[in-house]
């Protein structure tokens, strides 16, 4: 919804807020590359390109109609069904299929840094979005894979993670 807004402000010659987390967390960097946004010795300075908003836009609105998450028909090595979302889904995985929480478990999907998955649940979750530092952690019914490959080394990031199911 961020990047919509910031893409119709640009398109409108409008005052973009540049305040929310989503510029930290990524915004930046994303803007830089649909070329809307330019680097100068004291910061950066918008550009009203209307091809790279309607780009930044489509690329948006594909990414919407992605899964929430995927079930992988291999199984893992305890026998339990994969899948793999963006963050820990383990605590609300079985409110995937109630339309009256479906807004609630979605926002967990996207947004949840809760480290301490659920213990009981039939599903092996496989998931990143909270670093962690020196290593993957790997449990009975998960693994974060989120090394903070994009931190530095000393800090005990830096490392790019890959898992394989079956092993």
């Amino acid at each position: 919804e961020v990047g919509i807004s910031i893409a119709n402000e640009l398109l409108e010659n409008e005052v973009v807020d540049v305040t929310h987390d989503w510029f930290t967390f990524g915004g930046i960097e994303t803007l830089v590359s649909y070329g809307l946004l330019s680097k100068y010795k004291d910061g950066f300075q918008f550009v009203r390109d209307v091809k790279g908003i309607e780009q930044f836009k489509d690329d948006i609105t594909w990414m919407k109609k992605l899964p929430l998450y995927l079930e992988v028909d291999t199984k893992h090595h305890s026998r339990k069904k994969v899948v793999v979302s963006h963050s820990n889904i383990t605590k609300v995985w079985h409110l995937r299929d109630d339309e009256k929480k479906v807004e609630k478990f979605k926002d967990i999907v996207l947004w949840t840094r809760d480290l301490e998955p659920l213990d009981e649940v039939n599903i092996f979750n496989i998931y990143g979005h909270s670093p962690i530092q020196n290593g993957a952690r790997e449990e009975k019914n998960y693994i974060n894979l989120d090394t903070g490959c994009c931190f530095s080394i000393e800090e005990g990031y830096g490392v790019l993670t890959a898992y394989c199911v079956e092993t």
